[in-house]
């Protein structure tokens, strides 16, 4: 899946080991749609994804693609209860808009007499 907005907001940044002893990063950011109805969508980031998402500053306007993945958990009352994250798979930066060159206009001939 893929959404365009502005970043607003760094997640803090946690770390650890996992039960295979290998070391994991984890972060995210908070981004902005854009439109008359703009969304706040927080996408979380892992090690070298965490990276590429430290790279922009606030205010940037990016492409994200990401993986929505779904969890279910049981809370200590019994009840099931599921959690969403939004992994980010890729963020780019927003390409800018290219000018439009403006139309060429051949100029009317001034010599002769005018056609009316």
């Amino acid at each position: 899946m893929h959404i365009q907005g502005t970043i607003t907001e760094f997640m803090p940044e946690v770390s650890g080991v996992s039960k295979a002893g290998n070391n994991w990063q984890k972060g995210g950011i908070v981004i902005e749609t854009g439109g008359d109805y703009p969304k706040t969508i927080a996408f979380s980031a892992f090690n070298e994804r965490l990276q590429e998402v430290s790279s922009f500053e606030i205010g940037a306007k990016v492409n994200v693609e990401f993986r929505a993945e779904s969890r279910k958990w049981e809370g200590k009352d019994g009840v099931a209860r599921w959690r969403t994250d939004l992994s980010i798979i890729n963020i780019e930066p927003v390409a800018p808009a290219q000018p439009v060159a403006p139309a060429s206009v051949e100029p009317i001939p001034t010599t002769g007499s005018l056609p009316f």
